[in-house]
């Protein structure tokens, strides 16, 4: 990494004087006790291994050091932290309240009173979370409620994603951003009201996803919230004399010692603004102290002059070295470059993903190789857009773009707007054959028929949401085939189901390319969802159009990919009309019945297939309806489910 790891012949040396500092430590009863760990395991030369099982989370191992000296989380007995366990939403509260700083009020409240409904079943099972929760309440982490609050309920990613978003202070521009385009493919899962936590936490790069998906319903593991605490805690004032941050002035790894020129931590209170510098401070490394370089494991001779660092001290001693040989954002030296740094210089290019603005911009592409990366955005960067000078907010999810990079900051982007070619028609249905020789696929779509289409050369071919050749495509696959002269533009692959949505009809929108749905789910919370333009709606045995929906309407929604590819109507809104019966007609294998209501009216209606036809407790069909019969007909959403023929 460094020409100084180049040389290792101090290593002997530095061996030798470490066995010597923790036995002298052991002794002098410093060293691993100070840092408040019971049981703690050392690896080789400088490299200390914090937690027992961190190797099952070889990823989160800086996140997890830290958050434990920070006092964000603890481990277990015998140095275990469990990166993989799931965190619960009272385990979840209390660190994010250890992140505002709020911990001791929190132990003064032990006592207090919650609103929940689950209140007693807390006192008794719960009663380390009550004052978390308090605190949690009146800082406006969790919203005050006199429902059950359910302690013991895994948290989820969306969950941790809104408590931590109003941990930060930034439910404003969260609720500013409830009409964002999110960038994962799973959007669709995250309720409409929910959209702008998720954009936030996407955005300033807090939480990110795996392969395009933000997975809103999965729970949160405990190193997962390491992460988050650790990213969210950067954004903050340092906690304490204990913690230092700034840029590295010197190293000596013979005499065990660090220079740091300091940032002054008021930078952070006062909200920003020119780099304010306190001195600089010369401390003591531990031996055995946890040396990070770019959240890897690395030794005190690794460490170079100019790198941005995080330091934690265990008295006047540097237990936790965390550094950086790329800028740091909501650092004050986030605008200046590593000292004695040259200048490095590249393109990338991609599709957009998004764009975070506010006080720390951000830009997430995609690229050729669906690779998602997120880049810190210049505050002086010049963007272009359609060959026009324009603002970063002008950029849109799905643009091209090429993005100059000085120094891991975007310092120039140029984006073309992306004009998605609209398809003639839309197939859903079922791989049956796939023929490479000839680039086609037959898919089996409604009533047995077998539709044979190829596939244009260029066609964008995914498999849940990944990009896949057209001979990775299987028979039985599901698919959605969009189709543009005669070929086949694009083909959405689903292995798997995507899942069902319930709930009730609230609006239908076919004015929009696609169609939109919204419904509302058994929580009472609003979502949309877009609709392939092939749907099929059903209605018991009956077919219905898309813009036959009504409000009211009870449905299932079945997805392929992030769209809506199939609604069953459940149950539709009632109301009875009487009239006397006109007449009795058959279209498409339908009935349509015609009735004279008592204004003199006339008016036809579509009769379900599954229609109960009843004189008194005698059940008819509809052929023994006839011409002047007095009749009350049970409407559902205008279509008839009863006809009652009275006497």
């Amino acid at each position: 990494m460094h020409s100084s790891r180049e040389s290792r012949v101090l290593r002997g040396r530095l061996a030798l004087l470490t066995c010597l500092c923790v036995a002298a430590a052991v002794l002098l009863g410093t060293g691993r006790a100070a840092l408040g760990a019971a049981e703690e395991t050392w690896g080789p030369g400088w490299l200390k291994k914090m937690f027992v099982d961190e190797d099952e989370a070889p990823w989160a191992v800086g996140y997890m050091a830290k958050v434990k000296v920070k006092g964000l989380m603890t481990g277990y007995p015998g140095g275990v932290f469990k990166p993989n366990s799931n965190v619960t939403r009272a385990e979840l509260v209390a660190a994010a309240v250890r992140l505002i700083g709020a911990e001791n009020q929190a132990r003064a409240a032990s006592s207090a009173t919650l609103p929940f409904a689950d209140a007693s079943y807390i006192q008794r099972y719960y009663q380390w979370a009550v004052g978390y929760l308090w605190v949690g309440m009146n800082r406006g982490l969790i919203p005050s409620s006199t429902g059950s609050f359910g302690p013991y309920l895994q948290a989820t990613r969306l969950w941790a994603a809104e408590v931590f978003v109003r941990a930060l202070g930034l439910n404003s521009e969260a609720v500013a951003k409830t009409d964002a385009v999110l960038p994962f493919t799973d959007r669709y899962l995250v309720p409409s009201d929910k959209v702008g936590y998720v954009a936030v936490v996407s955005d300033r790069g807090i939480m990110e996803g795996w392969a395009d998906m933000f997975r809103p319903d999965q729970p949160i593991t405990r190193a997962e919230i390491a992460a988050i605490l650790d990213r969210c805690d950067e954004r903050m004032a340092p906690r304490a004399t204990s913690e230092l941050r700034g840029v590295i002035e010197a190293v000596d790894p013979d005499d065990l010692e660090l220079t740091v020129k300091a940032y002054d931590p008021k930078w952070w209170e006062s909200g920003g603004g020119s780099a304010a510098y306190s001195g600089k401070v010369t401390m003591a490394v531990m031996p055995g102290a946890l040396i990070l370089v770019d959240k890897k494991h690395a030794e005190l001779s690794d460490l170079q002059k100019g790198e941005w660092v995080m330091v934690l001290k265990s008295g006047s001693q540097a237990s936790v070295i965390d550094a950086h040989t790329t800028k740091v954002r909501g650092w004050p030296g986030y605008g200046e470059s590593p000292i004695g740094a040259t200048t490095s210089s590249r393109t990338v290019s991609g599709v957009i993903r998004s764009v975070g603005l506010g006080r720390y911009p951000t830009i997430k592409i995609r690229d050729e190789d669906w690779e998602t990366t997120t880049y810190d955005v210049s505050d002086d960067c010049i963007v272009k857009r359609n060959g026009r000078t324009a603002d970063l907010e002008d950029l849109e999810v799905g643009d091209s773009v090429t993005l100059k990079i000085e120094d891991d900051e975007v310092v120039r982007i140029t984006a073309e707007e992306e004009e998605e070619e609209e398809p003639d028609e839309v197939v859903v249905g079922v791989v049956v054959a796939v023929s490479l020789s000839r680039s086609r696929i037959s898919v089996e779509i409604e009533d047995g028929k077998v539709r044979t289409i190829t596939v244009a050369d260029d066609a964008e071919i995914t498999r849940d949401g990944e990009p896949i050749d057209l001979d990775e495509i299987e028979e039985d696959d599901e698919v959605e085939v969009e189709i543009l002269d005669s070929e086949a533009i694009r083909v959405t692959v689903e292995s798997e189901s995507s899942g069902e949505q319930t709930g009730t009809v609230t609006r239908v929108r076919t004015s929009t390319t696609p169609w939109k749905i919204y419904i509302q789910t058994a929580t009472g919370s609003i979502r949309s969802f877009e609709v392939s333009s092939g749907v099929k709606v059903s209605f018991g045995e009956m077919s219905l159009a898309f813009d036959d929906l009504v409000e009211d309407d009870k449905v299932t929604l079945g997805f392929l990919g992030s769209r809506v590819k199939t609604i069953t109507v459940t149950r539709r809104p009632s109301s009875d009309v009487s009239g006397t019966i006109v007449s009795v007609t058959e279209d498409d294998d339908l009935y349509v019945v015609k009735i004279r209501k008592s204004d003199g009216t006339s008016v036809s209606y579509r009769v379900s297939p599954e229609v109960v036809v009843k004189r008194g407790a005698v059940s008819l069909r509809m052929r023994d309806i006839e011409e002047g019969d007095k009749v009350t007909l049970r409407l559902a959403a205008d279509i008839v489910v009863r006809i009652t023929l009275l006497d």
